[in-house]
């Protein structure tokens, strides 16, 4: 095997956040900050740590290689078959923080991760920027932005919103076969009682079959990026 063949790539994308050190050092560390912006972890910010990044098409094991609060941090990637190291490099700056993050190791075979992970980075400006306004603290504008995909911004709240109005509707639902069958036992059923249950029933049928789908769609969206940035 030729040296060129085993020779792994990298992807860095650097930018300006109007946003001091110490607060990007936390959207990247807190696991409640970096749930907002990335996935769901059990991240700790100690060498060695192993921590896993969920969502709903699978999972990214990871391990801490290096903290340096406030300057730098380091940890493995790895996910369908893509072993590769994310740095966070963090430089103060007069206008806020110079932001670099390189992820290496990319083998050539790895062209369709390599190529995603390099057209989100030239693009991601704008979204990433908007990643940290809305992950500071508060997350003011309902935005995350995957990890992985910083052109694009994920409105998570929606999915959030669909599963409570599911859950809501199933109690409507429920309340309203109990009045069904009281009219029965009573003799008192009428059209309008037994066509009570049909509207949450309806609304159950279509915020279910989306909750069902959505796992399923993402897995699908995830497999076409192989796992990568993009």
């Amino acid at each position: 095997m030729t040296e060129t063949s085993t020779e792994t790539r990298s992807v860095v994308v650097e930018r300006e956040i109007p946003f001091p050190p110490e607060k990007i050092w936390r959207a990247l560390t807190q696991p409640h900050l970096i749930a907002d912006w990335l996935m769901k972890n059990d991240f700790v910010p100690v060498v060695d740590h192993r921590f896993k990044l969920s969502a709903d098409w699978g999972s990214v094991d990871c391990q801490v290689l290096e903290v340096e609060p406030n300057k730098t941090l380091s940890y493995t990637w790895a996910a369908y078959d893509l072993a590769s190291v994310v740095t966070w490099t963090l430089t103060p700056t007069g206008a806020g923080t110079h932001l670099r993050m390189e992820q290496s190791g990319f083998r050539p075979d790895q062209r369709q991760a390599y190529g995603g992970a390099r057209a989100a980075g030239n693009n991601s400006s704008q979204s990433w920027s908007r990643c940290w306004r809305g992950s500071s603290e508060t997350d003011a504008n309902g935005y995350a932005i995957r990890f992985g995909s910083f052109s694009q911004e994920v409105p998570v709240n929606w999915n959030n919103w669909c599963r409570q109005i599911h859950r809501w509707l199933s109690i409507a639902f429920t309340l309203a076969v109990i009045i069904n069958i009281i009219a029965m036992v009573q003799e008192r059923s009428s059209v309008g009682v037994g066509l009570l249950a049909l509207l949450p029933l309806a609304l159950l049928l279509l915020t279910g079959l989306y909750l069902f789908v959505l796992p399923h769609a993402t897995r699908w969206r995830s497999a076409r990026r192989s796992s990568g940035w993009g």
